[in-house]
Protein backbone atom coordinates (compact mmCIF):
# COMPACT_ATOMS: atom_id res chain seq x y z
CA UNK A 1 0.00 0.00 0.00
CA UNK A 2 1.31 3.27 -0.80
CA UNK A 3 1.89 5.89 1.71
CA UNK A 4 -0.11 9.05 2.48
CA UNK A 5 1.75 11.97 2.13
CA UNK A 6 2.25 14.01 4.99
CA UNK A 7 1.87 17.48 5.23
CA UNK A 8 3.98 19.62 4.35
CA UNK A 9 6.85 20.69 6.06
CA UNK A 10 7.13 24.85 6.85
CA UNK A 11 10.76 26.13 5.25
CA UNK A 12 12.12 28.95 6.77
CA UNK A 13 14.80 30.94 5.30
CA UNK A 14 17.66 32.89 7.55
CA UNK A 15 17.29 36.69 7.04
CA UNK A 16 20.06 38.46 5.06
CA UNK A 17 21.22 41.65 6.28
CA UNK A 18 22.79 43.70 3.14
CA UNK A 19 24.90 46.53 4.09
CA UNK A 20 27.00 48.72 1.76
CA UNK A 21 30.74 50.06 2.66
CA UNK A 22 31.76 53.14 1.81
CA UNK A 23 33.93 52.36 -1.43
CA UNK A 24 30.58 50.72 -3.26
CA UNK A 25 31.44 47.05 -2.00
CA UNK A 26 28.10 45.55 -1.04
CA UNK A 27 28.17 43.46 1.87
CA UNK A 28 25.31 40.35 2.61
CA UNK A 29 25.47 38.15 5.67
CA UNK A 30 23.31 35.48 6.60
CA UNK A 31 23.76 34.34 10.00
CA UNK A 32 23.30 30.21 10.15
CA UNK A 33 25.00 29.62 13.38
CA UNK A 34 24.00 25.14 12.83
CA UNK A 35 27.53 24.19 12.60
CA UNK A 36 31.04 26.05 12.62
CA UNK A 37 31.14 26.78 9.22
CA UNK A 38 31.37 29.91 7.02
CA UNK A 39 31.10 30.29 3.06
CA UNK A 40 32.63 33.04 1.51
CA UNK A 41 31.73 34.17 -2.42
CA UNK A 42 32.85 37.16 -4.03
CA UNK A 43 30.57 38.01 -7.06
CA UNK A 44 32.26 40.74 -9.59
CA UNK A 45 29.30 41.29 -12.05
CA UNK A 46 31.63 40.82 -14.83
CA UNK A 47 32.12 37.97 -17.33
CA UNK A 48 32.58 36.55 -20.75
CA UNK A 49 29.99 39.15 -22.06
CA UNK A 50 32.33 41.95 -21.28
CA UNK A 51 35.18 40.37 -23.52
CA UNK A 52 36.45 42.97 -26.06
CA UNK A 53 34.90 42.30 -29.34
CA UNK A 54 38.39 41.73 -31.00
CA UNK A 55 39.66 39.86 -27.93
CA UNK A 56 37.66 37.20 -27.04
CA UNK A 57 38.21 34.90 -23.98
CA UNK A 58 40.35 37.68 -22.04
CA UNK A 59 37.56 37.40 -19.00
CA UNK A 60 37.80 33.90 -18.32
CA UNK A 61 41.77 34.29 -19.12
CA UNK A 62 42.09 37.09 -16.73
CA UNK A 63 40.34 34.94 -14.02
CA UNK A 64 42.50 32.15 -14.79
CA UNK A 65 45.42 34.58 -13.65
CA UNK A 66 44.03 35.11 -10.34
CA UNK A 67 45.45 32.71 -7.84
CA UNK A 68 48.39 32.48 -10.07
CA UNK A 69 50.02 34.64 -7.17
CA UNK A 70 49.06 37.78 -5.47
CA UNK A 71 51.29 39.88 -3.20
CA UNK A 72 54.28 38.72 -1.58
CA UNK A 73 52.69 34.77 -2.40
CA UNK A 74 53.02 32.66 -5.41
CA UNK A 75 51.06 30.06 -7.17
CA UNK A 76 51.94 27.39 -4.99
CA UNK A 77 52.57 29.53 -1.55
CA UNK A 78 48.72 31.09 -2.00
CA UNK A 79 47.16 27.54 -2.85
CA UNK A 80 48.87 25.99 0.61
CA UNK A 81 47.75 29.11 2.24
CA UNK A 82 43.94 28.23 1.57
CA UNK A 83 44.84 24.72 2.29
CA UNK A 84 46.19 25.49 5.63
CA UNK A 85 43.01 26.89 6.62
CA UNK A 86 41.32 23.65 5.31
CA UNK A 87 39.50 25.43 2.30
CA UNK A 88 40.49 26.06 -1.79
CA UNK A 89 39.85 29.15 -3.95
CA UNK A 90 37.80 28.73 -6.50
CA UNK A 91 37.21 30.68 -9.60
CA UNK A 92 34.66 30.80 -11.89
CA UNK A 93 33.61 32.84 -15.05
CA UNK A 94 30.65 33.31 -16.57
CA UNK A 95 28.35 35.20 -18.84
CA UNK A 96 27.87 38.04 -16.60
CA UNK A 97 29.99 37.66 -13.29
CA UNK A 98 33.14 36.06 -12.10
CA UNK A 99 32.87 34.35 -8.81
CA UNK A 100 35.37 33.79 -5.84
CA UNK A 101 34.50 31.01 -3.04
CA UNK A 102 35.39 29.46 -0.11
CA UNK A 103 33.88 27.03 2.45
CA UNK A 104 35.76 26.89 5.75
CA UNK A 105 35.86 26.93 9.47
CA UNK A 106 34.38 30.26 10.66
CA UNK A 107 37.76 30.45 13.27
CA UNK A 108 39.48 31.07 9.98
CA UNK A 109 37.03 33.34 8.65
CA UNK A 110 39.36 36.36 8.65
CA UNK A 111 42.41 35.10 7.13
CA UNK A 112 40.29 33.17 4.40
CA UNK A 113 38.67 37.03 3.72
CA UNK A 114 42.15 38.12 3.91
CA UNK A 115 43.64 35.77 0.96
CA UNK A 116 40.81 36.61 -1.08
CA UNK A 117 41.27 40.25 -0.72
CA UNK A 118 44.68 39.68 -2.08
CA UNK A 119 43.68 37.87 -4.88
CA UNK A 120 41.23 40.40 -6.20
CA UNK A 121 43.22 43.51 -4.96
CA UNK A 122 46.90 42.32 -6.09
CA UNK A 123 46.62 39.53 -8.44
CA UNK A 124 50.29 39.13 -9.59
CA UNK A 125 49.53 38.48 -13.27
CA UNK A 126 53.31 37.72 -14.58
CA UNK A 127 54.12 37.77 -17.81
CA UNK A 128 55.73 34.34 -17.63
CA UNK A 129 51.87 32.83 -16.21
CA UNK A 130 49.99 34.69 -18.77
CA UNK A 131 52.10 32.77 -21.10
CA UNK A 132 51.59 29.15 -19.72
CA UNK A 133 47.58 30.22 -19.02
CA UNK A 134 47.21 31.18 -22.72
CA UNK A 135 49.50 28.24 -23.79
CA UNK A 136 47.02 25.71 -22.01
CA UNK A 137 43.92 27.50 -23.25
CA UNK A 138 44.92 27.40 -27.02
CA UNK A 139 46.11 23.59 -26.81
CA UNK A 140 42.48 23.15 -25.27
CA UNK A 141 40.85 24.65 -27.74
CA UNK A 142 42.40 22.40 -30.18
CA UNK A 143 41.00 19.25 -28.49
CA UNK A 144 37.89 20.70 -28.50
CA UNK A 145 37.81 21.73 -32.27
CA UNK A 146 37.97 17.79 -32.60
CA UNK A 147 34.70 17.40 -30.48
CA UNK A 148 31.38 17.14 -32.55
CA UNK A 149 29.52 18.21 -29.79
CA UNK A 150 31.30 21.17 -29.31
CA UNK A 151 31.11 22.46 -32.78
CA UNK A 152 27.46 21.69 -32.63
CA UNK A 153 27.52 23.75 -29.00
CA UNK A 154 29.68 26.52 -31.26
CA UNK A 155 27.49 27.07 -34.38
CA UNK A 156 24.40 26.83 -31.31
CA UNK A 157 25.69 29.95 -29.69
CA UNK A 158 26.69 31.87 -32.68
CA UNK A 159 23.43 31.29 -34.42
CA UNK A 160 21.12 32.37 -31.24
CA UNK A 161 23.50 35.34 -29.82
CA UNK A 162 25.31 36.27 -33.15
CA UNK A 163 27.36 38.98 -32.69
CA UNK A 164 25.67 39.85 -29.05
CA UNK A 165 28.62 39.46 -26.13
CA UNK A 166 27.02 35.87 -25.71
CA UNK A 167 27.64 34.63 -28.79
CA UNK A 168 31.17 33.47 -28.17
CA UNK A 169 32.57 30.84 -26.15
CA UNK A 170 33.87 31.68 -22.57
CA UNK A 171 37.45 30.07 -23.81
CA UNK A 172 37.78 32.49 -26.70
CA UNK A 173 39.34 31.32 -30.37
CA UNK A 174 42.94 30.71 -31.05
CA UNK A 175 43.52 33.30 -33.04
CA UNK A 176 42.24 36.02 -30.34
CA UNK A 177 44.37 34.36 -27.94
CA UNK A 178 47.13 34.52 -29.72
CA UNK A 179 46.77 38.08 -30.43
CA UNK A 180 46.89 38.91 -26.59
CA UNK A 181 49.03 40.20 -24.46
CA UNK A 182 50.08 40.21 -20.57
CA UNK A 183 48.48 43.87 -20.86
CA UNK A 184 45.71 42.71 -21.81
CA UNK A 185 44.88 41.00 -19.19
CA UNK A 186 46.39 43.85 -16.41
CA UNK A 187 44.00 45.92 -17.74
CA UNK A 188 40.73 44.03 -18.15
CA UNK A 189 41.59 43.45 -14.24
CA UNK A 190 42.44 47.28 -13.66
CA UNK A 191 39.35 48.34 -15.51
CA UNK A 192 36.67 45.91 -14.79
CA UNK A 193 37.34 44.72 -11.37
CA UNK A 194 36.68 47.00 -8.47
CA UNK A 195 34.11 47.39 -5.15
CA UNK A 196 31.65 49.13 -6.80
CA UNK A 197 30.79 46.28 -9.14
CA UNK A 198 31.25 43.52 -6.52
CA UNK A 199 29.11 41.65 -3.76
CA UNK A 200 30.54 39.79 -0.94
CA UNK A 201 28.45 36.74 0.74
CA UNK A 202 28.97 35.42 3.59
CA UNK A 203 27.05 32.48 5.07
CA UNK A 204 27.25 30.62 8.08
CA UNK A 205 28.69 31.09 11.64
Amino acid sequence: TRPTAGSATPVRFPAIVAEQLANGLRVWTVPYGAIPVATVTLLVSRGTGDDPADKHGLASLTGDLLDEGAGSLDAIALAEAFARLGTQLDIDVGPDATTLSCSGLSRSLERTLELMASVVRSPRLEAADFARVRELRVNRLRQLSRSAGTVADRAFVSAVFGRHAYGHGALGTTAALGAMEVEDARGFWASQFGPSVATLIVVGD
